[in-house]
């Protein structure tokens, strides 16, 4: 299990591929799947925020969701990433 003080919760990431072409996973339409240069899946929703590209620097935030399998005696959670609507530095 990740120690949730490993990952910051808002960190700036560079943008190597972007698939725009989701038909082979359930999702919401306006969210866009981006990986970055560490191999992180990032989304970006496209009805808050433009479209991302290639080589594009973003500030990202995490966020913890609990996982399907967590059992009755451990709740386990992992790290879910999101292009950050504040692109302020901290």
């Amino acid at each position: 299990m990740t120690n949730i003080s490993n990952i910051p919760s808002k960190f700036k990431v560079r943008i190597n591929k972007v698939i725009d072409d989701q038909s082979w996973i359930v999702r919401p339409a306006e969210w866009q799947l981006c990986f970055t240069e560490g191999g992180n899946v990032v989304w970006n929703n496209t009805s808050k925020r433009e479209k991302v590209k290639i080589g594009d620097e973003l500030f990202i935030t995490t966020l913890w969701k609990e996982n399907v399998i967590s059992s009755k005696n451990e709740k386990m959670s992992e790290p879910r990433f999101y292009v950050d609507l504040n692109q302020d530095p901290f």
